[in-house]
């Protein structure tokens, strides 16, 4: 909710009084759930909480950017609060309690990319021949194999794999949000997609399939029945930051280049042109679907 006096955190006793309420305003989305509260109680509100709604100008806005950057804080961070001011102007906007989004006067500032370099085939087998005693190394192995991004992968559950048709479907992204999961949409239609499984992602699964069974009857009345392919012990859902610890000791493990976990996303293609092999099995899509 938007208070009249000026600019309040999410959360607290004065919650009548917050620019962005997360259980009334509509814009909320995965990415503003994750950052809205923190951007705003620990870096906005201290720096114009004291500005009514009616007052905040492009000036203020830019010297928050300007100070944000001062003090040092990652590019990309100043970034995500600017977004997070921007957005909560907008709702703002809608409701007839501003005149303009000021935040939309002041200039995003640049974020330089580095350059994304895929795993090479040789790059490759050295991981799969690493991961072949990691509990994670199926994960790792649909990764690079059909370019999930992680949080795909992780949302993954046993009913999107077509064991008999050779497809794997994307259907949902995973999401931590307020200590606990949640699948969501992916971001767009071309995100939701049916893959051809190369033969290597077919193998793999298998072996995660009676991996996981074993857990299963180990952990006994306290394991999750959560579906998902990918999980903890007790079938609890996989926290990406600890698949990527895990992903960066599989490559020192491997010998290879450090890369993001996400970065196997841009794996499959490189995959796919060089038409690389491991241990006999094809990158190529399985035998149901040679011809896709």
């Amino acid at each position: 909710m938007f208070g009249d006096e000026g600019l309040d955190s999410v959360g607290g006793a004065r919650r009548t009084r917050c620019l962005i309420d997360v259980d009334r305003v509509g814009w909320v989305t995965g990415f503003a759930a994750r950052y809205e509260d923190r951007n705003v109680r620990k870096h906005i509100t201290p720096f114009i909480g004291h500005r009514t709604l009616a007052k905040l100008s492009p000036v203020d806005v830019q010297a928050l950017i300007n100070a944000k950057r001062t003090e040092g804080l990652a590019p990309r961070t100043v970034q995500y609060i600017h977004a997070t001011l921007r957005a909560a102007l907008g709702t703002a906007l809608r409701w007839g309690l501003v005149q303009r989004n000021v935040a939309t006067l002041v200039e995003p500032i640049a974020v330089d990319r580095a350059p994304v370099v895929p795993f090479n085939p040789d790059e490759v087998r050295l991981l799969l021949d690493a991961a072949a005693s990691d509990t994670l190394g199926a994960f790792f192995t649909v990764a690079m194999a059909v370019g999930l991004r992680p949080s795909e992968g992780l949302a993954l559950s046993w009913g999107d794999v077509d064991f008999d048709g050779g497809l794997l479907h994307v259907c949902h992204t995973l999401e931590r949000r307020d200590g606990g999961w949640i699948l969501k949409e992916p971001k767009s239609r071309r995100s939701r997609r049916t893959i051809p499984l190369p033969s290597v992602c077919v193998a793999a699964l298998r072996d995660q399939g009676r991996s996981q069974l074993e857990s299963r009857l180990a952990a006994g009345p306290a394991w999750s029945d959560n579906a998902l392919v990918f999980t903890t012990p007790l079938g609890e859902p996989l926290s990406r930051t600890e698949v990527s610890r895990r992903f960066a000791v599989l490559q020192e493990r491997a010998g290879v280049a450090h890369r993001r976990l996400y970065d196997c996303r841009h794996t499959a293609a490189s995959l796919l042109l060089a038409q690389a092999s491991h241990r006999g099995w094809s990158w190529r899509p399985s035998d149901t679907h040679r011809s896709v």
